[in-house]
């Protein structure tokens, strides 16, 4: 018998259940345990879910989504939680363009410069904005949107 939901589908539902009981009991306190009001850890699964299924099994624009998400928002973060940088300052925007960048012409070097300059850019502005973890679905909505649109 067939699911209605494909089997990644179903492990990003669970492991969204799972963090929400998670986070209402204070479970995993290395995760909810952070200094400033977010909802990030609740939202992340969610935001995996979004890029998977804007992709459409486009695994190149699910990847790059993820990747920013991962690599890009983590490095902003570090440099937001450094003593002499502003969270959400200049410097962490700065380091979460230049990895966004990064991962975006490594995947697709074949585009135009300019474009994937600009995508970079808009996905920036987009993290620069979101508050309170929001940028675990914005970010992940805004990278798979743009790329599957635009290269």
């Amino acid at each position: 018998k067939m699911s209605k939901h494909p089997p990644d589908t179903t492990i990003v539902l669970f492991f969204l259940l799972i963090i929400s009981v998670s986070y209402l009991i204070k479970f995993f306190s290395s995760i909810h345990g952070v200094r400033r009001k977010t909802y990030g850890e609740i939202l992340l699964p969610l935001g995996i879910l979004i890029a998977y299924l804007i992709a459409g099994g486009a695994t190149t624009t699910y990847l790059v989504a993820v990747l920013i998400l991962a690599i890009s928002d983590s490095f902003a973060g570090i440099a937001g939680d450094l003593k002499f940088f502003d969270r959400k300052g200049i410097a962490g925007s700065f380091i979460f363009f230049i990895t966004a960048f990064a991962i975006i012409i490594f995947f697709f070097k074949d585009q135009q410069l300019p474009l994937i300059f600009t995508i970079a850019l808009v996905i920036t502005f987009v993290e620069r904005v979101s508050n309170y973890g929001t940028d675990n679905v914005s970010i992940p909505f805004a990278a798979s949107i743009l790329l599957k649109i635009l290269l």
